[in-house]
C-alpha cells in the first residue's frame, strides 16, 4: 500500500516535511501490524514488509505478497548495504511500540532504463557520480540508476515463509 501525501505530491513529487513524515511512518506501522493480524489467520506463506525510502520518501510503503508473489519482492532489492543490529531508518518513531524492534535491511533504491533513452554525456555524467552501472539481462544491456536508499522492515516474528 503506498499513500499519495497530498498536497507534498500533487503536481511534482516532493517530500513532506518532518512532522508529517513521523505520522506517516506511524501510518505504515498501523497498515503493517493490521495486515499482518489478517494475514496470519490465513496460515499461508506471505512477505510483508516495510519500505521507508531516503531521499525519495514518497515512495515509501507496506508491502504484502502471497502466493506466486513472493519470489518477485523477495529478489527485488539486490544489494545487501552494512546496517548496525540496532538501526532505526531516520526518523523511523522508537517510542511507539518499543517493545518490539523492527529488523532492518538497507539497500539501494535503483531504477532500470535503456541507456539509448539518455544522451551519452548525461550517462558519462551519472557513472561518474556512481550513481549508474549497467547489467545485462535476457541479452539485453540496462542502465541501473541508483536514486539513493530503501530501508527494508520486519518483525521477526511476521515473516511466514517456509
Amino acid at each position: 500500500m503506498k499513500l499519495a501525501i497530498d498536497p507534498w505530491n500533487r503536481l511534482e513529487k516532493r517530500n513532506p516535511p518532518d512532522w508529517y513524515r513521523k505520522l506517516f511512518i506511524e501510518s505504515l506501522i498501523d497498515i503493517y501490524d493490521n495486515w499482518h493480524n489478517l494475514i496470519k489467520e490465513l496460515n499461508i506463506e506471505y512477505y510483508l514488509k516495510i519500505w521507508i525510502y531516503e531521499p525519495n520518501f514518497y515512495n515509501s510503503q507496506v508491502v504484502l505478497a502471497i502466493g506466486d508473489r513472493i519470489p518477485r519482492y523477495q529478489k527485488l532489492f539486490c544489494d545487501f548495504l552494512p546496517i548496525a543490529d540496532d538501526f532505526q531508518p531516520p526518523l523511523f518513531p522508537i517510542a511507539k511500540n518499543s517493545n518490539r524492534r523492527f529488523i532492518w535491511e538497507k539497500h539501494y533504491e535503483e531504477t532500470p532504463c535503456y541507456p539509448e533513452d539518455f544522451e551519452q554525456q548525461y550517462l558519462e555524467d551519472m557513472e561518474r557520480k556512481g550513481k549508474l552501472s549497467y547489467i545485462v539481462q535476457d541479452g539485453m544491456r540496462l542502465a541501473i540508476f541508483r536514486e539513493g536508499l530503501v530501508y527494508v522492515g520486519y518483525l521477526p516474528c511476521s515473516q511466514n515463509l517456509r
